[in-house]
C-alpha cells in the first residue's frame, strides 16, 4: 500500500483538487492506496472540506483534526504515524507539487529497495547469489521495465542468478500485455520460471553454485510458503557437496 499524507492549513479553496488530482495519479496502476489529511488546527474550514473527501472517498481519504495548530513537522508524524503504507509520500496542500512526480519516487525507491537487498546479501556471499523475485503488478512493470532492467543490470554480479517469476495477478482489468519475461529476455543473468515448482526444480539442479538464496517480491501471499521450501531445498543440498 502506498500512503500520502497532506499536513492542511488554510487551504480550504484548494485541498479537493490537490486530493482529487493525486487520487487520480494513484489508481493509473494496480494496488491500494490511501490519502491522509491532516487538519493542522486551521482557521479556515478545512475540516468541513476533508469530513466531505472522507465522505466521498471512503476507505481512501482519512482525516486528522487538530485541536490547535502544532506546525507543519507535528502534522506529517501525525499523518505517518496513522498511515499504514508500506511507502509513504507527503505533499503539499496548495498544488504546488503535481502528484505526477510520485510515481517517479516511488518507482526510484522500489528499484532501490530491490538493489539494496541484494548488495547486502552479496556482500557476505562471494561465490554468488541466487534470488526469486516476484513482481507484484502489470502497470509497474511496464512503466519501470527500463528503470528495472538498468538496476538489475548494475546489481547481479557475474556469479548471480535471478529467477523472475510470473507478475502476481490479483485480478482485475489489468493490461496484461507484458509480464516478467519481457524484462528476463533483456537481462544475462536471468531466467524466467513460470512458476513455484520450475523455480525450486532449477536450484535444485544448479543451487550448488551459490553461497546464499533469497525470495522477494509483493503481494503474493505463497512468496513465505515459498522461502521456506527454497531453505529446505537448500538444507538437503541435492547437488551434493558439504
Amino acid at each position: 500500500m502506498i500512503s500520502v499524507v497532506i499536513p492542511c492549513y488554510g487551504s480550504q479553496n484548494s485541498l479537493k483538487g490537490v486530493v482529487e488530482s493525486a487520487i487520480e495519479t494513484l489508481s493509473q496502476r494496480e494496488g491500494d492506496f490511501e490519502v491522509v489529511l491532516v487538519n493542522d488546527g486551521s482557521p479556515d474550514n478545512v475540516w468541513s472540506v476533508i469530513q466531505k473527501l472522507v465522505e466521498d472517498h471512503p476507505g481512501v481519504v482519512k482525516g486528522i483534526n487538530f485541536t490547535r495548530n502544532f506546525g507543519q513537522h507535528a502534522a506529517l508524524l501525525a499523518g505517518y504515524k496513522y498511515s499504514r503504507g508500506e511507502i509513504i509520500v507527503s505533499m503539499d496542500d496548495d498544488g504546488q507539487t503535481n502528484p505526477v512526480y510520485m510515481w517517479k519516487l516511488i518507482d526510484r525507491l522500489k528499484t532501490q529497495k530491490i538493489r539494496a537487498m541484494w548488495t547486502t546479501i552479496a556482500e557476505d556471499s562471494p561465490g554468488g547469489v541466487c534470488v526469486v523475485w516476484r513482481p507484484h503488478g502489470y502497470a509497474p512493470l511496464r512503466k519501470m521495465g527500463d528503470a528495472l532492467a538498468a538496476m538489475f543490470g548494475e546489481t547481479v554480479r557475474p556469479q548471480d542468478m535471478l529467477l523472475v517469476l510470473p507478475v502476481y495477478d490479483a485480478g482485475g482489468t489489468a493490461d496484461r500485455s507484458v509480464n516478467s519475461d519481457a524484462l528476463a529476455s533483456r537481462l544475462e543473468r536471468c531466467r524466467f520460471v513460470e512458476d513455484y515448482a520450475a523455480a525450486l526444480a532449477w536450484i535444485g539442479e544448479n543451487g550448488g553454485a551459490f553461497d546464499a538464496f533469497a525470495v522477494c517480491g509483493a503481494r503474493d501471499p505463497g512468496l513465505p510458503s515459498l522461502a521456506d521450501s527454497v531453505a529446505e531445498l537448500v538444507r538437503r543440498r541435492p547437488w551434493g557437496g558439504a
